[in-house]
Parts: C-alpha cells; structure tokens; sequence
C-alpha cells in the first residue's frame, strides 16, 4: 500500500485488510462515494443561452446575445454564483502544469541563418547562387546589346541591317544562356537544395522529440507540436525556398539596374545613396513589426490545433452533455485571437506598400531630370543607352519595393526555422545504447527480480518528491499488486521502471543490474508492460503486433491465440495483413 509516495503496508491481500489499514479505508470509501474530482453536478449547470462567461482581463460576454467578441474559455471551468442575478459565471482558470509557448524577441540570431545555409548544402547552394548571378549578367548583357544593336541602325545605309544575322544571333545565344542558368537555378534550387534543407530540419526534430522526457509531453500542449510539425514544416519546406531564392534573383536584379545607371549617369549616385537610407529605415521600421506578428500568428494557431484534436477525441462527450455550443464558442475564440495577427499583418502591408511607392516615385523623377539633363551636355547619350535608362528607371520602383518585400519575407518566414531549431535543442532522455562495458547478457533479465533500494522520483526539476525512499523486492515470477489513492506513487513506480522518468536517488535492480547504468534500448526492449487502455494503430495487424518485423507467422498466431483474438483474426478477408482503418480500429478490436 503506497501513501504520499512511501509504502505504508505490505502484505497479501488478507493480511493487509485485516489490519483494518489504510488498504480497508480506502476500499470503504470507494463504496461510499465516487469521486468527486472531475465530475460537476448537471443540476448546476445552466444552459448556454443563459451562462455568463468571464475572464479575468474580459467584463463578460452572454452567448444568448449575438457574439461581439471572442472570449477566452478554458479546459476545466469553474462554477462560481454571480452576485448580480441567479445565473452561472464560468470563471477562467489555467491549465494546470502547461507551460506557456516560448517566443523569441527581437531579430532572428544569425546563427539561425548560418544554419539554414549550411542545410542547403555548401556545393549545391554555391551553384544555386552562381546561376541566379549568371542569370543578371546574361540580362543585363541583353539589354545593352540591344541598345548597340539600335544604336547601329542610326547610320544611313543602303542596306536597311547589313549585320541583321549578326545581331539576331548574339541575341538568341543571350537567351538560350538565360535558359540554362534559369533551368539550372531551378534544379539547384528546389530539387536539391529546398528538399535537402527540409529534410534536415524535420528528421533533426522529429528525432529530438522521440527522445524527449515525458517532462516535455506533460507540459506541452499537444496542438504545440503539432504546430511545429504542420505549418512550420510547410513553410520551411514550401515557402522559405522560394522566397529566399526571389531575394537572391531581385537582389541581384537590383544591384546590376543601380550599376548601370551610377555608370551612365554618375550623379545618380549622390540621390541615389539617401533614397537608400530612407529605404532601409522604412523596410528596418516595418520588419520589427513584422517578425513579431509572425511569431505571434505562429503561436496562436497552436491552440487552435490543440483544440480540434481535444474536440476530435471527446466529441461524444461533448455531445452528451450538450456542450456544443461552449466548444464552438471557444473555438471561435481562438481564431479570432489568430486572425488579429493576421489582420495586423495585412495592415502593415498596406503601410509598406504606400511608402515604398513614394520613394520610387522619387527616385524615377530624379533618374529622367538627371537623363534630361545630360542631354544639354556637350557629350549627351545616345538614345539608346536614354531609352535603356528609362527602362531601367521605371523599373526601380518595383526592384526596390520588391527587394524590401522579399527581405522582410525571408525574416518573418525564417522565424519558422527558428522555431523547429528551438526543439532540435530539447534535452534528451538517457543514453539509448549502453556503453559497452556495462551492456548486460543476451538472456538478460533471466529471473525477474526486482529490487528498488531507498528509490526517490519526482516528474521534473523544481517538483516536489512523488515517491520517497521506496524500499522491496519482488521475488523472481512473483505477481504483486500496489494500492494507493490518487496521487499517491502507484504509476509513478511503474515509470521508474521504465526509466520514463528518472530517479533522483537510491537504485533500481533487475537481477542485480542497476538499470540507471545501462541504455535505454537495452532497458526497455526487454521488458513489457500491458497498457490500462488498449490501443490499435492505423495500418495492419501484423504491423500492430510486431512493429519491427522480426517474428514469424506462427509466433504472432500463438499471441493471437493466447490473447483470445485467434478466431476474430482468422474470420477476416486477410487475417493477418488486413487493414485497420480509424473509423474502425475501436470497434474491430478493442
């Protein structure tokens, strides 16, 4: 018999009710009266229409008026009576034991984008770059040979083009160089470079959270993860590449337009540096922004996940109790919260968009006074290297624009990386393999025993002690049971067994070995342990039974046999490899 996390009676059964113990009183009181816990009084309970729910930063919304605005509802409400009038005020409460989402402030580390870089891969992301660059100059080497090719037609001649072919050849050699950079930088980019990083970043995070501690799944929503492995994932593996590959190819873009024009027309360069400076300052003052909302949008789906499985999972409870209307009402709080980020977002776009088009405007004005200009000069342009500024000028609006969009995209979309980065760093659980000069026997464990020597556990760091110098020993192929209350150590052995969570001291000896010495694999894959709540995976039963695919047929037929399930099995269109589909799996098999 456990008690606060220290065994108090032991025994058989007989013996240890007889002594009319702790064991005795607790069986009483477990006739008496069910617990109280988690159950609320459906007499208490108000109706939707005429329940007032109330939280602490909120001064109350009636779901029997029209919904004005969303209002925060927890998990496990309490009933407390309103002073005001004879209805139910639902009041907010935490839930107990979650920690709230982390988020980071201010700009991304540059390490995380060290690290996206290197996920690319050095060669593959080198040739990437080398195309979108090849692709500029191939450009920019167009444009200008299409102005000598004007140029050359200002001579009077008899002959309309004498080097038509000439021309119309270096032309179409331009484009097809254009067509292979552009064919290259897609393969580099996307194929390779886009699939590689992705890949880098889930299987290191999704490697990371098969071994974290139970610790982390107790204090994590699970809609948290799930965020993690859904819209992160998505954006690193579908957005980040093409808008990280825009930035390079407009970048690159707009360097070259600025080259051309500070060559053609050097004064440029004395209007063309302060334009810039308010570019930045606008484009620094709008990612601040920006990343912040993102972050606050990626957070606030997490719940919105973390619900609708919630939902998913008890939707016949819900509708039990009729209590469709609270969940939807909670769910609509939750989207609203996320569509305020996302509405945000939309507006500082806007912001953005009317600023960087003033400044454009500016800049087109000052490249065609400063072309106009040269015109008067004493070795004015020609009119085709005018019109290829123009050209160029109308363009640098869009460039620019362009260029501060797609910079802004990179870091608010990069936030993402950073997020999965933040559980690539989650603590582990113990060593999985054991070093190899601790490593027990093949036939390990031969008898059985159990020993636990002064065995203290507690869930996580800064948690009081759940169990508390346990001391016995089970005897090789004896069977024991464990009684105790709720909250008093009973799960809590069996995790240490497991190592599911770890001992803060004494020890623990399966037939003399001290399980703290060897890896978890060793541990875990030779012991079992039989779930209080069956539990079937979508796929098929062999796949169920045996995981890993190392028994035979007549080794998963005598299983089936010894658990009762041989007949239902053999009754099936193809017993052993049938499928268990979702809608099914509880019904076939539990």
């Amino acid at each position: 018999m456990v008690r606060d996390g220290k065994i108090v009676e032991r025994g058989t059964f007989e013996a240890v009710l007889a002594n009319q113990g702790d064991l005795k009183q607790l069986i009483d009181d477990f006739g008496k009266k069910l617990s109280q816990d988690d159950i609320f009084d459906t007499e208490q309970l108000i109706r939707l229409d005429t329940t007032i729910v109330a939280s602490e930063n909120s001064g109350g919304c009636s779901f029997s008026k029209p919904r004005r605005e969303s209002v925060l509802l927890m998990r496990r409400p309490t009933l407390t009576p309103s002073k005001n009038n004879n209805r139910q005020v639902l009041k907010i409460q935490k839930p107990p034991g979650k920690v709230t989402e982390h988020r980071e402030q201010g700009s991304v580390n540059y390490d995380v984008y060290k690290t996206y870089l290197r996920a690319n891969g050095v060669v593959s992301g080198g040739i990437a770059l080398s195309a979108i660059v090849a692709q500029q100059i191939i450009s920019l080497l167009t444009t200008l040979w299409l102005r000598n090719w004007s140029s050359s037609n200002q001579t009077p001649s008899e002959n309309q083009d004498p080097h038509l072919g000439y021309f119309l050849g270096i032309y179409g050699l331009l484009g097809l160089l254009t067509s292979v950079a552009a064919f290259v930088d897609a393969i580099t980019s996307f194929s390779i470079c886009a699939v590689r990083c992705a890949k880098f970043f889930h299987d290191r995070m999704f490697g990371k959270i098969l071994r974290a501690p139970m610790s982390f799944f107790d204090t994590t929503p699970a809609g948290t993860i799930l965020n993690r492995f859904s819209r992160d994932v998505f954006i690193i593996d579908e957005i980040l590449p093409r808008v990280f590959t825009g930035f390079l190819r407009t970048a690159a873009g707009t360097i070259s337009i600025f080259a051309v024009v500070s060559w053609a027309v050097p004064p440029f360069l004395l209007v063309c540096v302060p334009l810039l400076f308010v570019y930045k300052s606008v484009q620094s003052y709008y990612l601040a922004t920006s990343r912040e909302i993102k972050r606050i949008d990626a957070i606030t789906k997490s719940p919105i996940f973390a619900m609708f499985g919630e939902t998913l999972a008890g939707v016949a409870t819900i509708r039990a109790f009729a209590e469709q209307g609270r969940f939807v009402a909670e769910n609509e709080t939750k989207v609203d919260r996320n569509l305020e980020a996302c509405f945000a977002s939309i507006s500082a776009n806007r912001w953005l968009a009317v600023r960087l088009e003033s400044i454009g405007h500016v800049m087109i004005l000052t490249v065609a006074s400063l072309v106009v200009t040269n015109l008067a000069a004493s070795k004015p342009l020609d009119s085709g290297m005018v019109g290829v500024l123009m050209s160029y000028a109308l363009s640098i609006t869009q460039s620019l624009g362009w260029l501060v969009r797609v910079a802004t995209d990179v870091e608010t979309n990069i936030v993402s990386c950073e997020r999965v980065i933040e559980y690539t760093k989650l603590k582990s659980e113990g060593p999985w393999e054991t070093v190899e000069h601790h490593r027990p026997s093949s036939n390990w464990p031969e008898k059985g025993e159990i020993v636990y020597e002064g065995v203290e556990c507690r869930y996580r760091d800064g948690l009081d002690l759940v169990l508390k110098g346990v001391d016995f020993k089970v005897q090789a192929q004896e069977k024991i049971g464990i009684c105790g209350r709720t909250g008093a150590g009973k799960s809590t052995i069996t995790l240490s067994l497991f190592r599911l969570i770890e001992k803060s001291a004494g020890r623990i000896l399966i037939d003399g070995v001290d399980i703290s010495q060897i890896g978890l694999n060793d541990l875990r894959s030779k012991i079992s342990i039989i779930p209080q709540d069956s539990q079937c995976f979508e796929g098929i039963v062999r796949v169920n039974l045996d995981p890993e695919g190392s028994k035979t047929d007549e080794e998963l037929w005598r299983v089936l046999e010894q658990s009762k399930l041989k007949g239902h099995i053999q009754s099936l269109v193809s017993p052993i490899d049938d499928m268990i589909s979702l809608r099914y799996r509880k019904k076939k098999y539990h």
